[in-house]
């Protein structure tokens, strides 16, 4: 599923040139089996917005971000929290800009969600749903600092903190890849922060803006994926 959404958020950004901005697991739609292959669809375009080739909205930007909030990307939950951004410059608001890095992170957190929360046919079990259910909680808590505390511990804290979460049964072989997929949105925020702290506050061109200089994209999830799989013992 998560490589197949991989290559539509691609697609849609560079050739069909629009950004999704609603990545959930209520967007995402089982299609069925197709060539012996699983086949997952992506719906509800409802704010969706073109953009130019350089992944800028081409219609009226603002302060307001979009997505449903336990899958939005941290750093635009952050901003969300933090009034003391605000009123924000043409050149700040621009490269807060929701962008295809930010539906990349959120197809992170809906996996992470489905691998809390989905359990197969048979092995249910109460008290993993409701630690299941605790922890996904608090990615709809209010205050917004509070949801953006949460995601920023699983983003910086990486392995330590992904051992935390309580996976179902049905996914506990998948944590050492979630591993990997979050290592990359880490690279991407870090690799932000540390080119504003060494150009005194001024904000990246927005082609690294957008990718994390070059940390989050179709590419480098691919890779992470399959630098992992190829890790893995062999059967």
């Amino acid at each position: 599923m998560v490589k197949q959404m991989v290559n539509c958020l691609h697609g849609l950004r560079h050739d069909a040139l629009i950004l999704h901005r609603d990545i959930s697991s209520g967007n995402i739609m089982y299609k069925g089996v197709l060539d012996g292959k699983d086949r997952f669809v992506l719906t509800d375009f409802d704010l969706a917005v073109f953009t130019d080739k350089n992944g800028q909205s081409t219609g009226p930007t603002s302060h307001h971000r979009t997505g449903t909030l336990p899958f939005m990307a941290f750093d635009l939950i952050s901003n969300m929290a933090d009034s003391s951004e605000l009123p924000l410059s043409s050149s700040e608001r621009e490269h807060l800009q929701h962008c295809v890095r930010h539906d990349f992170e959120s197809l992170f957190w809906v996996s992470l969600w489905c691998a809390v929360s989905v359990v197969s046919p048979g092995k249910e079990d109460p008290v993993q749903k409701q630690k299941g259910l605790k922890y996904l909680s608090r990615w709809e808590e209010h205050p917004l600092e509070n949801v953006a505390n949460q995601k920023q511990a699983i983003i910086t804290g990486g392995s330590i903190q992904l051992k935390k979460a309580p996976l179902s049964p049905s996914f506990k072989h998948l944590y050492g890849w979630l591993k990997a997929f979050c290592s990359c949105i880490q690279k991407g925020l870090q690799a932000n922060i540390n080119w504003v702290d060494a150009n005194e506050d001024i904000a990246p061109p927005f082609k690294d803006y957008e990718t994390g200089h070059g940390m989050v994209t179709r590419d480098e999830l691919f890779k992470a994926f399959t630098d992992y799989e190829k890790a893995l013992p062999k059967p």
